[in-house]
């Protein structure tokens, strides 16, 4: 789904959904959403200053049903870059090399996470009443990942 949020400002807001999200996943490869967000999000990169020059604000996020990347700012200046954004998100090319830099870095957040005593119990207790494991995953998971795992997905 892509929406494009216009507002009486000038203001525009154009964000691209992926349905389903960690819904999609079981285990084995619990947290490939929020990896795959990031490795979207990579393909974003060659861009960021030219948004930071515009005043356009990036952003992605996962979710329990959805992965959203979103760009937000002027009207004319987020139509400058709304085609090519959506081609960068929609057009899957990494290599493994990539994948593997995503990962730990997802790796690593997934650990920054569990650092918090609130957000670990509140984790904890949801996988263990409810086996949901949310967007932050699955460890075990997460590093048995492959290159052809996030292909396939």
């Amino acid at each position: 789904m892509i929406i494009n949020v216009t507002s009486p400002n000038e203001m525009t807001g154009f964000y691209v959904v992926f349905k389903g999200s960690t819904l999609l996943e079981k285990e084995g490869n619990r947290g490939i959403s929020h990896l795959m967000e990031h490795i979207l999000a990579k393909n974003i990169e060659h861009l960021e200053e030219d948004f930071d020059r515009n005043g356009i604000v990036f952003n992605a996020y996962t979710s329990t049903n959805e992965i959203v990347f979103h760009l937000k700012g002027l009207d004319d200046r987020v139509l400058t870059y709304r085609d090519e954004f959506l081609k960068c998100i929609t057009e899957f090319s990494i290599t493994e090399e990539d994948f593997e830099k995503e990962r730990k870095i997802v790796i690593e957040e997934y650990s920054d996470y569990f650092e918090d005593k609130t957000s670990s119990h509140y984790m904890n207790l949801f996988r263990k009443i409810y086996n949901d494991y949310g967007a932050i995953g699955c460890l075990q998971d997460l590093e048995a990942l492959k290159f052809s795992d996030i292909k396939d997905f």
